[in-house]
């Protein structure tokens, strides 16, 4: 609201108000009634109503052993170790020797049997079993 208008709108509602004091005193027993008509100041703000903050969800833990598994539960068998490998036997290779590339072997073959290494670009050394 303009300061002019706020200003005419307290002059409007304080005569009003007061205007009915102001009359003049009934002589003789004769009454007056005076009807003071006023605006009063309207303004146009409102308080934004207070901000709701809901509390945080409740969470029970549930009690420890108190829920069985599903119905058709299945309990899995907890990994097992496997062996250690078996020791080779005499009559076969570890390691393949082809020439400036020594490897583990991949496949069993005989000692002295044909087999290859990589090579540093992928390629194929071939060798002798050992």
């Amino acid at each position: 609201m303009k300061p002019l208008a706020r200003i005419f709108a307290v002059l409007v509602t304080g005569a009003a108000a007061l205007g009915p004091l102001a009359m003049p005193a009934a002589a003789h027993g004769d009454w007056r009634v005076g009807i003071g008509i006023g605006v009063a100041p309207v303004w146009p703000f409102y308080y934004p109503p207070p901000v709701y903050y809901p509390p945080p969800p409740v969470y029970y833990a549930p009690p420890p052993g108190y829920y069985s598994p599903y119905p058709g539960y299945i309990a899995q068998m907890p990994p097992q170790v496997p062996p250690a490998p078996a020791a080779p036997t005499p009559g076969i290779a570890q390691s393949c020797n082809a020439g400036q590339y020594i490897c583990p072997m991949q496949v069993s073959v005989p000692v002295g049997g044909r087999c290859y290494c990589r090579d540093n670009n992928g390629g194929r050394v071939y060798g002798t079993a050992q």
